[in-house]
This record gives structure tokens, sequence and C-alpha cells, in this order.
């Protein structure tokens, strides 16, 4: 009975502790979606500016699930014994620099008059 409970918590740990790639349909929601705005552009098809409009609504849910599901696990995994907790709210309280554009970038010259 003991040497189940500790198996059971042993593989459920491993269960929880290991990474999983995603799955094989996601991973090939760029190619494809890149491949239908190429023939969109291509062909001027209404079918195919729908399939590729839809393809990129698509990706934009599928990788706005893959964000959420990731800062939830990022959240749920903070701990106070290890000072996890602790980092984060450092990282997301310190004040970061802002970059700045450049006056001497090649574009200045030609939209804003200047001499770039």
């Amino acid at each position: 009975m003991v040497a189940n409970m500790v198996t059971e918590a042993i593989s459920e740990a491993l269960k929880e502790s290991t990474y999983t790639k995603s799955r094989e349909g996601s991973r090939r929601l760029p190619a494809d979606k890149r491949n239908s705005r190429k023939r969109a552009r291509t062909t001027m098809c209404p079918r195919d500016i729908h399939i590729a409009n839809r393809l990129a609504k698509d990706l934009k849910i599928a990788l706005d699930e893959h964000r959420r599901t990731m800062w939830r696990d990022k959240i749920l995994s903070l701990s106070t014994e290890d000072l996890s907790l602790w980092k984060i709210s450092m990282n997301l309280k310190k004040k970061r620099q802002r970059v700045e554009a450049s006056s001497r970038s090649w574009w200045s010259g030609l939209y804003c008059g200047g001499e770039g």
C-alpha cells in the first residue's frame, strides 16, 4: 500500500514536471498560414483570401491560448521556499528603460524632412 502511494506520487510529479511538446497541429499553423497567405496574394481568389484570414485568426487564438497556459503554469509554480515568488514580484515592479527611436535613423530624412 505504501509502495503504491510512493509510486503514484513519483509518477504524478514526473508527469507534472515533464515538458510536453505542443500538438503537431499547432506547430503546423504558422507554416500553413504563410503558405495560404502567399497563395491568396498570388491568386487573389476570394476563397483563398478567406482561408488565409481564417488561418491567421486560428493562429492568433492558438498563440493566445499558449500564452495564457504558460503564464498560468508559471504562477502556479511560484513558491516562497525557493524565493521564486519574491523574484518574479521584484522583476514585475522593476522600472524598465524605454528604447528611444534614434534621431539619426535612415528614414528621418525621408519622412520628417530632416537631414537623416
